[in-house]
């Protein structure tokens, strides 16, 4: 599955998965199919719960691929373990003292390096995020600084 904006949707044309086309309705559009998506989950999440999710039987199998130039300047692919980014996330919720009341702004690109595992940071912490739709330029960002009360930032 691919899940992708609108702006880029033409990038996933041929993929043979499923392609989730995020409109960026805010949670206002029920028929945009990310915010479907995102409902289905909330659903199975009430009704499964924890104890419906499966046990990881190998914590040294990969659990996401990820781009990063490293230290070549050449782009490649990186897989990370189940292992390695849970105690990355951890790490990262300590570091940055993260937790519930925490707001993160994404301005590092989630697929550089699967965004530093904060996306298990976060999601360990239970904490809020914003999403920019581009970070080109930096008025958008301060302004969420000043509107949404973010308190986690990370920059390359």
């Amino acid at each position: 599955m691919i899940i992708v904006d609108s702006d880029f949707k033409h990038l996933a044309e041929g993929f043979k998965g499923e392609v989730i086309v995020c409109n960026d309705s805010a949670g206002k559009d029920p028929e945009d199919p990310y915010e479907k998506l995102i409902q289905e989950g909330q659903q199975e999440a009430d009704t499964v719960g924890w104890k419906g999710l499966p046990l990881i039987e190998d914590e040294e199998a990969g659990i996401a691929l990820c781009y990063t130039s490293g230290t070549t300047g050449r782009p490649k692919g990186v897989l990370t373990t189940y292992r390695g980014s849970y105690l990355a996330g951890l790490a990262n919720v300590l570091e940055a003292e993260m937790n519930a009341s925490s707001v993160y702004l994404w301005i590092l690109p989630a697929f550089h390096a699967v965004g530093w595992t904060y996306p298990f940071a976060i999601t360990a912490a239970a904490s809020g995020q914003v999403c920019l739709r581009t970070v080109g330029d930096y008025t958008p960002i301060w302004d969420s600084f000043l509107r949404d009360g973010v308190t986690v930032s990370i920059d390359l």
